[in-house]
């Protein structure tokens, strides 16, 4: 492999075409008339960590971004390309490779780092004539600006007994971590960034999109999904705080335990707006196939006045578009604030089992042929905030988890007012306009997930398998139940059966001694809570004798937005919250 020099004069390369690899150190300078066909960005040894830089200053403005690979030079247009019969074979690609690893000293665990490309309130376009995949985890998103809010939105983080967060008094090799938590006057940075104003984030490819998903330090799981990693929270009576979310974009944590507070590195791994903006991916081929798991996500602050109104900033709209299939990558989609979209030919896949079997519950022969289970993984989990997921599948569809960004665990908790305590708080970001929608067009429908983390789903859920049969999975512990609303609405239309993928309870089948109720103001057939008291209705589940389907709901209803409240684009808008919309605990630790 051939090696330059940092500030090697290039121009001689002028209209020559190099075929062999070349490494380029950090610092050179490329003449505007080269162009390279596939990048990978390495950095190799003792580096910062880009990901734990804080946000500058708020009204900071910031540059738009693009990225091109396979570009047509021939064209006016720099986001021209050429067309995949004209690239030769594993060009045109746009690679992001720069693996490295944390190894935290101290009370720390080692775990993968996460390289960043970001800019803030401009654009962020990467267009791959190929493909494009990630290496190695990354941050790849627009940030928005900052927005300068009262202190009593920024509570500190959890501190440990020894009165730091890090606990570096205690254990002097976490001091130099402790360091980066501060400005250059010894002051704790803000815990969270509320932002606004975020560029719109473009990735197309004419071939597959991967990405990388960053492993947990536990080895289990991924960090990557963890949406409480960077979307943190605070807020609740019973803490003195008051109600907010906002963005972690990068930081070391202290999870404060029996041992004290073991050290880590949370970060955004994935694609989109962490600030607010539009995000858009379209891919040719495949996108998030198994071991190329993509994580996009749209991001937002709000907090809670004194008066009980409610101002939100961020959010847009979520476009995603296979031209063959989002895969099984263990993908997911989060939009705090609008409106997510996916489209593609199966969304995960399924495989059908218990084949003539169908535990004796359907008076009518059974049939050899048809299959009364379905193996199921899932295309991706999502997690709505204010908007609705559409899904349109060409062939099968299999669902994730339906996550509430508001109730899900955080990688770092907040003061509780005295050393050693942690403050947890939770609360919905759901509301009327948070729907699912779903459609398998030409093939089998599985709306539910095992891996539900909480067993409440919104309160709108429609499902169509139009050639198909729909497989119903019981989520966690058993259930799937249904956030309560005066508009809830739940409809389930295949062109085959509707069937229990489980023997453990789900919506077609109630507990055992449920006292099933049917109120007069429903219709037939329809399952539509409307208070905050437990409900259920009866519904036809064809392909089996009639079941009963139980809706039960928690006993507060989600909140509901004013009449009159804007919720489209990036506009900050005003609404009032109940008052029960932040619960919080403490513990001692």
């Amino acid at each position: 492999m051939t090696q330059w020099p940092a500030n090697t004069d290039l121009t001689l390369l002028a209209a020559t075409t190099i075929m062999q690899p070349i490494t380029l150190p950090v610092g050179t300078v490329l003449p505007y008339y080269i162009s390279l066909t596939d990048i990978t960005l390495t950095g190799p040894g003792d580096r910062k960590v880009w990901a734990t830089s804080a946000m500058q200053t708020p009204g900071a403005q910031s540059w738009s971004m693009r990225l091109v690979g396979g570009a047509d030079l021939t064209g006016a247009d720099s986001r021209a390309l050429q067309p995949v019969t004209q690239l030769a074979t594993g060009t045109g690609n746009v690679v992001l490779s720069d693996p490295f690893t944390i190894n935290l000293t101290g009370t720390g665990t080692s775990s993968a780092g996460v390289s960043v490309v970001r800019t803030g309130t401009g654009n962020l376009e990467i267009l791959a004539g190929g493909s494009y995949r990630q290496d190695s985890p990354y941050g790849v998103y627009t940030a928005g600006t900052a927005i300068a809010v009262d202190s009593a939105y920024n509570t500190g983080r959890a501190l440990a007994s020894d009165g730091t967060v890090l606990g570096s008094i205690d254990n002097s090799l976490n001091a130099g971590y402790e360091d980066t938590l501060k400005d250059a006057a010894g002051n704790y940075l803000p815990r969270m960034y509320y932002t606004e104003n975020g560029g719109d984030f473009l990735l197309t490819a004419q071939g597959d999109i991967g990405g990388n998903l960053k492993p947990a330090a536990t080895g289990k799981g991924s960090d990557s999904a963890a949406i409480g990693n960077w979307l943190w929270r605070q807020g609740g009576a019973g803490l003195d705080q008051a109600t907010a979310w906002g963005i972690n974009f990068g930081s070391y944590v202290g999870n404060i335990d029996w041992t004290g507070p073991q050290l880590g590195l949370d970060a955004f791994s994935g694609m989109g707006t962490l600030g607010g903006g539009n995000v858009t991916l379209k891919a040719g081929g495949d996108i998030g196939k198994a071991g190329q798991g993509v994580v996009v996500a749209i991001g937002g602050s709000g907090r809670v006045k004194a008066d009980g109104g409610l101002i939100q900033t961020g959010g847009g709209t979520l476009s995603v578009a296979a031209g063959r299939n989002v895969g099984t990558g263990g993908n997911q989609f989060v939009n705090l604030r609008g409106d997510t979209q996916v489209a593609a030919g199966d969304f995960g896949g399924l495989v059908g089992k218990d084949y003539g079997y169908n535990s004796g519950l359907d008076p009518r022969p059974l049939d050899q042929l048809k299959n009364f289970g379905i193996a199921a993984v899932a295309g991706g989990s999502f997690a709505p905030g204010d908007g609705a997921i559409t899904v349109r599948a060409r062939g099968d569809l299999a669902m994730g988890a339906i996550d509430d960004p508001g109730r899900v665990n955080l990688g770092q908790q907040t003061d509780g007012g005295t050393d050693g305590v942690q403050g947890t708080t939770w609360f919905t970001l759901w509301t009327g306009r948070t729907t699912v929608d779903l459609i398998a067009a030409g093939g089998d429908a599985v709306p539910l997930s095992p891996d539900q983390s909480t067993p409440i789903l919104p309160s709108v859920m429609r499902v169509a398998a139009n050639s198909g049969n729909i497989f119903l999975t019981p989520g966690n512990a058993g259930a799937s139940l249904m956030m309560p609303s005066p508009d809830g609405e739940l409809q389930l239309l295949a062109q085959g059966s509707v069937i229990e993928n489980s023997t453990a309870f789900s919506f077609g089948r109630c507990r055992p001694r449920s006292r099933v109720l049917r109120r007069r103001s429903d219709p037939p057939g329809c399952c539509n809570p409307s208070s905050a008291r437990p409900t259920s209705c009866r519904i036809p589940i064809f392909g089996r004798s009639e079941t009963n389907c139980a809706i039960r709901a928690p006993l507060r209803p989600a909140p509901m937005p004013s009449a009159g409240c804007s919720h489209s684009g990036r506009t900050p808008s005003v609404m009032p919250v109940p008052p029960a919309m932040a619960s919080s605990r403490s513990s001692m630790q």
